[in-house]
């Protein structure tokens, strides 16, 4: 029985200078239970060769943030969306994946992008109301009572009207998909010893990182709950 070396960050580092860093992460992606060494070696150089050859078309996709282990986990679509561009234009599109805010971050891809530094990007739609400022039309983390009320209408043609066609005309920005996440509240260390929170008026004066979105801003200050951006600056309702 051959004992298997746990992936760390080390590991897979080392992997992707030999196969390259898209094609390590998109290995990883089709691998099922815990992420090993040898495991994702073997999938870096298969999908290495699978990607050979000479694309017609390069594009560069900034994550902010997104790497291996939490892709994983949130599953959110952006690599296997870069995967099925490559496979379904028969290796005509290549695109390499940076993430780990290694080219642009939260707060900035949606710039990057709009400069043509990567040519898509992958951030929260809040963060990129910041420099997208049409972004804010919908309040995103509280106008829907659910994920499947959001999933209704990022999908439904009326989305057309109201949002994709206006980011495009006002930011020059192509609205693709999004895995609709609701935002929630994560307690500190000073809650663990306290009873469950159940009402939102036991937060009351509580202060809480909030993203670049105004109205998710204006909604928390109405709530009492102290927004303070992750700069540590508290934000002005004006």
């Amino acid at each position: 029985m051959t004992t298997k070396t746990p992936l760390d960050r080390r590991g897979f580092m080392r992997v992707a200078g030999r196969y390259g860093l898209s094609s390590t992460m998109l290995g990883a992606l089709g691998l099922f239970g815990p992420l090993t060494l040898e495991g994702v070696g073997v999938a870096a150089a298969q999908t290495a060769k699978d990607r050979g050859g000479k694309a017609k078309y390069n594009f560069k996709m900034g994550a902010a943030g997104f790497n291996e282990e939490n892709l994983k986990i949130q599953e959110s679509g952006q690599l296997w969306f870069a995967r099925e561009l490559e496979k379904r234009s028969d290796g005509a599109i290549r695109v390499d994946f940076i993430g780990s805010n290694q080219i642009c971050n939260q707060l900035d891809c949606v710039k990057k992008t709009q400069q043509g530094i990567v040519d898509m990007f992958t951030a929260s739609t809040q963060n990129s109301a910041g420099a997208a400022p049409y972004y804010n039309v919908l309040d995103f983390a509280y106008m829907f009572p659910s994920r499947a009320s959001q999933h209704y209408f990022f999908y439904h043609p009326k989305s057309e009207a109201l949002l994709r066609e206006p980011l495009r005309r006002l930011h020059n920005i192509q609205f693709l998909f999004t895995h609709c996440e609701l935002r929630g509240l994560m307690m500190g260390s000073k809650f663990a010893d306290k009873p469950t929170v159940t009402k939102i008026s036991e937060l009351a004066g509580t202060k809480n990182r909030v993203t670049g979105t105004q109205l998710g801003r204006i909604a928390m200050e109405l709530m009492d709950l102290g927004p303070v951006h992750w700069h540590g600056k508290k934000l002005s309702t004006d």
